[in-house]
């Protein structure tokens, strides 16, 4: 819904890192806030492993099991957008512009038992390669191997989106909220001991009150109270402690949210929030597009009505 007496919507970014992003939308309809989640979750093309074929295979675990968790490996796609989706591509079968070939090829050689990462995946193109976090180099944990033990396959990736797959979903995570508002009374707070001020400011999970013992007072500051979650814990304690009318909370602003997005690692976060807008605007172009088309046969059909009721007097 677009009300033309709204101003522009507004974003804000209040945290951004390669694995999360935080930012704030006003003047939007959560029609459209919503549409943009599900983008996100299921329109953002990333790579993933589509096919996999074992070699040699002497571990516990069954070659689909092993298949299985190959796909869900996230796969580095910061230059999604030079390759083709596979049903788009002019090769025959596979080539470079769609599909990334991967090896992986291990063998307990001692009688240590070794574990197998998805950091031993060898992938043709470096571009395209399994995501690795600082605190875990060596990747995935993808299965182990005993003492003459081995494994060896071969994989290739290709291009999707989560709508077909979850596995080609580079989000892990994208959610909003409404802005919350959140009022005290302060004729209240005044007429409360010191105990209670501090049972109440405990009361919230979120820690979105603090107490300044100095002044006696109850505070929220100013980003604070978007950790409100709507849990009406410290409602209720003012309700079972006799202070009713201490606290408010509500829905600040109906076109007033906070969005999270985090990624998997396969794309950074704040790329994905600019493909997915991207993305949105594709669709309302077409969206756009096809009211014209409409618009035009109705014009035609209208002028040839007017025709056949001259020919008719």
């Amino acid at each position: 819904m677009i009300n033309p007496q709204k101003n522009d919507p507004k974003i804000r970014i209040l945290s951004c890192t390669d694995e999360k992003i935080v930012f704030t939308l006003r003047e939007v309809d959560v029609s459209v806030v919503n549409s943009l989640r599900r983008i996100l979750l299921g329109e953002i093309p990333s790579m993933a492993i589509e096919m996999v074929e074992i070699i040699n295979n002497t571990s516990v675990l069954p070659d689909p099991f092993i298949a299985h968790r190959l796909g869900l490996i996230p796969l580095t796609s910061n230059y999604i957008q030079d390759f083709n989706f596979p049903q788009d591509c002019n090769c025959t079968s596979t080539c470079d512009n769609c599909c990334v070939d991967l090896q992986l090829s291990r063998k307990a050689e001692t009688e240590q038992e070794i574990g197998v990462y998805s950091a031993d995946l060898i992938s043709t193109n470096p571009r395209v390669t399994p995501v690795r976090d600082p605190e875990t180099p060596r990747g995935i944990l993808l299965l182990k191997l005993s003492a003459g033990q081995q494994i060896s396959l071969k994989a290739t990736a290709k291009k999707g989106i989560g709508r077909h797959h979850a596995k080609f979903s580079p989000v892990s995570c994208a959610v909003f909220s409404y802005e919350p508002d959140v009022r005290l009374s302060q004729a209240i707070i005044d007429d409360m001991p010191a105990n209670e001020k501090e049972a109440f400011v405990t009361s919230c999970p979120k820690q979105v009150f603090s107490s300044d013992p100095m002044f006696s007072v109850i505070k929220i500051h100013d980003q604070d109270h978007w950790n409100c979650m709507f849990c009406q814990e410290c409602v209720n304690w003012a309700e079972e402690n006799h202070r009713e009318g201490l606290v408010i909370v509500k829905h600040r602003e109906p076109n007033n949210f906070k969005f999270t997005v985090e990624s998997t690692g396969s794309i950074p976060a704040a790329m994905i929030v600019k493909l997915a807008i991207q993305q949105m605007m594709k669709k309302l172009d077409l969206c756009r597009q096809a009211t014209d088309n409409i618009g035009n046969q109705l014009t035609v059909l209208g002028s040839l009505d007017g025709e056949y009721l001259e020919s008719d007097l």
